[in-house]
């Protein structure tokens, strides 16, 4: 199985939930060839001030690419999960 880290962006409000487990899934734009086993360094972002440092690694166990089951062509849905061994 293939495994790619992908360093993506995210905001303040889904990263909290992420972090809290209530967010299982990522709709993003399908421009980095995501893959079933590769895993998603999610970087909290604050519009206002940049990055704030925190991060959250998360690995990809089923994804859905659009135009399937009502995604939007050109995007995919991701199932997320925690990664056990966290980024200091």
């Amino acid at each position: 199985m293939r495994h790619v880290l992908h360093e993506l962006k995210t905001w303040p409000a889904p990263f909290r939930d992420i972090k809290r487990g209530l967010k299982t899934f990522e709709y993003r734009r399908d421009d980095r060839n995501y893959e079933v086993g590769d895993d998603l360094l999610l970087r909290e972002w604050a519009p206002d001030s940049g990055y704030t440092g925190d991060e959250y690694l998360v690995a990809v166990p089923h994804l859905i690419r659009g135009p399937d089951f009502g995604i939007q062509a050109g995007f995919v849905c991701m199932s997320i999960k925690p990664v056990k061994e966290q980024p200091r």
